[in-house]
């Protein structure tokens, strides 16, 4: 499965990341290249990471969210998990990390 993004940004000035597709280890790169990308750039207030058209995520995806989550944390920065779908909320429910992030919808 491939992964496919898109990038925007929102009314709070936030860089807005939409992924699409598969999160693992063949696409983790490509998510954290553009979600770092999004949190250097010092016109932007955060990452806001679109995830509710990801059909699957894995290990590896979760591990993507964990360092940007980090790199957010350590730039100041903003960093919330927009609408995720189903298949990401049950990993981040089964991984106990489904409080570790703010969520919007």
């Amino acid at each position: 499965m491939e992964l496919a993004l898109v990038s925007s940004v929102d009314a709070q000035g936030r860089g807005v990341l939409a992924a699409t597709g598969a999160v693992d280890i063949a696409t983790r790169d490509d998510l954290l290249a553009a979600g770092r990308a999004i949190l250097n750039d010092p016109e932007l207030r955060g990452l806001a990471l679109d995830l509710s058209e990801v059909g699957f995520i894995d290990s590896s995806g979760i591990g993507v969210l964990v360092e940007l989550a980090g790199d957010a944390e350590d730039l100041e920065r903003a960093f919330v998990i927009v609408r995720p779908s189903y298949r990401v909320t049950r990993i981040l429910d089964v991984s106990g990390l489904s409080d570790q992030w703010p969520t919007e919808e």
